[in-house]
């Protein structure tokens, strides 16, 4: 006890390949949509008309029922936190000036989970539930970063 041990583990590989055919679709236009409504402070999401499941961001296909989804819904800006990582370190392995705070979050309103910077707290001060809102950039270009980061409500 009280000794580190040096472990060192191999990284294993099987020469081959999976040959897997799919069709993928990326919808431009529903994304394009969602910008717009992030320029006007708005956060808008699809529903599913047979589930009524609601998807931020947008998607234009259920992913339970397999149907186009067309209606869409403005969500109030707040969300929930769902799960986080804090990295005090840069992925190139030098220490930040500060924690980067990443989190899952949930819109009031939606059933999916985006992904959003959390600043304007300590990390010893984040719980999973706490309650969030978008600080909005002054300048908005409907573009995803119009939204800088997510504080405490």
């Amino acid at each position: 006890m009280g000794e580190e041990k040096d472990l060192k583990l191999e990284t294993r590989s099987v020469k081959g390949y999976w040959d897997i055919q799919y069709r993928w679709r990326f919808n431009t236009a529903y994304l394009a949509r969602y910008a717009q409504g992030l320029k006007d402070k708005k956060i808008l999401g699809t529903r599913c008309p047979k589930c009524q499941r609601v998807f931020v961001p947008p998607t234009y296909i259920c992913g339970r029922c397999l149907v186009e989804i067309k209606d869409w819904v403005e969500l109030k800006g707040e969300a929930e936190l769902i799960a986080y990582t804090v990295a005090y370190s840069a992925i190139t392995g030098e220490e930040l000036k500060e924690p980067n705070i990443i989190g899952m979050i949930k819109f009031e309103g939606a059933d999916s989970w985006s992904l959003a910077q959390i600043k304007e707290i300590k990390p010893e001060e984040v719980r999973i539930g706490i309650k969030l809102k978008p600080v909005w950039k002054e300048e908005r270009k409907g573009q995803l970063g119009d939204i800088k980061y997510f504080v405490p409500v």
